[in-house]
């Protein structure tokens, strides 16, 4: 009777701990929307709180998926290839970042080849649209960019040459260059203006780096998901979450020097797409299916836990 009392209350300590487990996780999965018929990946979700809509491209089918925002998918907008007005650019667009302040849209363009010394930041005014201007860019390219709120100062992942680039937007110039640690391919960056750091993510090996805004001095790193792509600042909660192939990797900022590891959330192959809301609280979530046969693609949503 003493042996069975002792493993029942070992059983019931290992329940309680692994319950108790699962509700401190930062982020509760509330709803998986399937979406049959669809292949590759998906890549660049939009919000539009006002009107109650989220959009996410799908590559292959060439089309944005619409959803309501419980995850509920409610259209598909098709036909882009009746062309409208065109903006010459050079190839190799790719990332973009828009700055409230002065209304320009800032559009990357690139290339693969790596003998190739520089690409542009190329400057669309959202007003006119036209093409105003191009910033050069050191290396053959760039990937994620922030622009601080007085929209004078943008910071570029310079992904071919492993840096972070500053940029002065009035004088359209790089000020300075940064080495970024520990990895490379460099993907996203989030800049915390109150703290004055650079969050930023690599996927050789798969790492978050922290950097001072100030003068580019490492402060932390960390392990993260591999395929990592999307990364997002949760400043009511001062958390970080990266999403990548299989699982999102949260941190909690505990002040500007130190940072915690606080879960590896299960998500699903290449659910490296993604969109925090701090409005709602939500993370939204595309699995992909590039380079798996028989995947299962999915719009997930998670709320935050506090």
């Amino acid at each position: 009777m003493k042996r069975n009392s002792i493993v029942g209350l070992s059983l019931t300590m290992f329940l309680t701990l692994a319950l108790s487990a699962q509700e401190k996780q930062p982020l509760k999965l509330i709803k998986t929307t399937p979406l049959p018929g669809f292949t590759g990946d998906f890549d660049h979700f939009a919000i539009d709180l006002q009107g109650k809509r989220l959009f996410l491209t799908a590559e292959d089918h060439k089309s944005v998926e619409v959803f309501d925002l419980d995850g509920n998918r409610v259209h598909s907008i098709t036909g882009f290839g009746k062309i409208l007005r065109t903006i010459k650019l050079p190839s190799g667009v790719d990332g973009a970042v828009y700055n409230p302040v002065d209304h320009y849209y800032y559009v990357e363009s690139g290339s693969d080849e790596p003998i190739v010394k520089t690409h542009v930041l190329n400057i669309i005014d959202t007003k006119t649209f036209t093409h105003v201007g191009d910033i050069t860019l050191p290396g053959n390219h760039s990937e994620a960019m922030a622009i601080d709120h007085t929209g004078k100062k943008l910071y570029v992942n310079l992904t071919g040459v492993n840096k972070v680039g500053v940029v002065d937007l009035q004088s359209r110039k790089v000020v300075n260059t940064w080495p970024v640690p520990e990895t490379k391919k460099t993907n996203s960056l989030v800049l915390d203006e109150p703290s004055q750091r650079l969050l930023i993510t690599g996927r050789t090996p798969p790492k978050l780096v922290v950097l001072n805004a100030a003068d580019g001095k490492p402060v932390m790193s960390f392990s993260i998901s591999g395929l990592n792509d999307d990364m997002w600042f949760d400043a009511a909660h001062k958390r970080i979450y990266a999403t990548g192939t299989e699982t999102t990797t949260v941190f909690e900022q505990e002040d500007a020097d130190h940072y915690k590891h606080l879960a590896d959330v299960p998500t699903g192959f290449r659910a490296k797409t993604s969109i925090f809301v701090p409005e709602l609280n939500r993370l939204y979530v595309a699995v992909s299916g590039k380079g798996k046969p028989n995947t299962q693609l999915a719009l997930q949503v998670y709320d935050v836990v506090p």
